[in-house]
C-alpha cells in the first residue's frame, strides 16, 4: 500500500512532480498500488518517488521535471548508480545508458 509518508514528505513542493510520478506510476503499472519493476534489474518495487530517477537533472533542467521520457523506474540501488556511484559504478555501467545518451541528446538543444 501506499505510504501516506511520502505524500507529507512531497507536499510543501510546488511542482505537481508527486502526481505527476503517481500518474506515470498508474500509466505503466495499472495502479499506484500495482508493484513495478526496475528498468535495469527487473526487480519488483512498489511506488516510490525515489524509484522514478530524471534521466536530466531537476537541478539541470527544471523544465523537463514532469516529462515523461525523461523518468527511468529504477530500484534504490540503480538510482543511487543513475545519480552518482554505487559500489563504484556509475551511469554508464548502466543496460540502460543507451536510453539515458538518447534522452540527453533530445532535449540538449532544447
Amino acid at each position: 500500500m501506499y505510504d501516506n509518508f511520502i505524500e507529507r514528505k512531497w507536499h510543501k513542493k510546488r511542482t505537481n512532480e508527486l502526481d505527476f510520478m503517481k500518474s506515470l506510476w498508474a500509466k505503466l503499472f495499472g495502479s499506484l498500488d500495482a508493484v513495478g519493476q526496475c528498468e535495469e534489474c527487473g526487480r519488483s518495487i512498489l511506488f516510490n518517488p525515489m524509484h522514478m530517477a530524471h534521466i536530466n537533472s531537476k537541478g539541470a533542467r527544471p523544465d523537463l521535471r514532469t516529462v515523461e521520457d525523461n523518468i527511468l523506474v529504477l530500484c534504490y540501488d540503480h538510482h543511487t548508480q543513475m545519480d552518482a556511484q554505487f559500489e563504484g559504478k556509475t551511469r554508464r555501467d548502466l543496460r540502460v545508458f543507451p536510453k539515458i545518451e538518447e534522452i540527453i541528446l533530445k532535449y540538449k538543444s532544447r
